[in-house]
């Protein structure tokens, strides 16, 4: 416990910097409050949203822009992560997760991951994952990019990577307050919410509750 106190120290400056360029006064915010306020009390309310692959929505990404499938070599994507950003890659990784990223002239844009199981060590999100289902989560793109489309492009292409893994359904879990992410599910073709979860963390401990829903009509978003 010490030791990670130490090291949240330490790497917080150059985090907070990162958190900065790539997400601006948010990203600030994020790094700041993953030391502090979140260390004590943590609340997280998520929509579990299910999409039939057979029916993906094929988006173009930005011109000049390439989304490929990393080989698991972190460093080209090393200028967007934080500290914890890069455990947490190699850690995935090494459990055998898929990410995907984008980038341009190969400038690292953004990033996201598609997990073939939940594993709350690993997502951070306890989830009863159907066998037949790919878990897409993690979605990032940089401050100066947003807005242009990469975002749309990266949900898309995770989409067609799921299936071509021989997934037949994509799950994801967004917050409703998360007006971007709602927006990029309903241009991707989302078919359902199949429930939503709950989480609760108080000092250091993880209290959480999965609420399955049942059939509910196609996803639309309020703009």
């Amino acid at each position: 416990m010490i030791s990670s106190y130490v090291r949240d120290i330490r790497t917080l400056p150059a985090d907070l910097l990162t958190g900065w360029q790539t997400a601006g006064l948010a990203g600030v915010k994020t790094q700041f409050t993953a030391r502090t306020l979140h260390r004590a009390f943590l609340k997280l309310h998520y929509l579990v949203i299910e999409q039939d692959l057979s029916a993906v929505r094929r988006l173009r990404p930005p011109e000049g822009v390439v989304i490929e499938q990393s080989d698991g070599e972190r460093r080209r994507l090393d200028p967007i992560l934080t500290s914890h950003n890069r455990e947490s890659f190699d850690a995935r990784i090494a459990a055998g997760r898929t990410c995907l990223f984008a980038h341009r002239g190969g400038r690292p844009l953004g990033y996201t991951w598609i997990s073939d199981r939940v594993d709350p060590e690993i997502e951070l999100l306890p989830l009863a994952l159907p066998g037949d289902a790919a878990y897409l989560w993690a979605l990032f793109v940089t401050r100066s990019e947003r807005g242009r489309g990469i975002g749309s492009a990266l949900t898309s292409a995770r989409l067609a990577a799921a299936k071509a893994l021989g997934f037949r359904l994509g799950w994801r879990a967004v917050s409703p307050a998360n007006r971007p992410s709602m927006r990029t599910v309903e241009k991707t073709g989302a078919d359902r919410i199949v429930g939503e979860v709950k989480i609760t963390k108080i000092l250091g401990r993880l209290y959480s509750r999965e609420v399955p829903y049942g059939d509910q009509p196609v996803l639309r978003v309020t703009r």
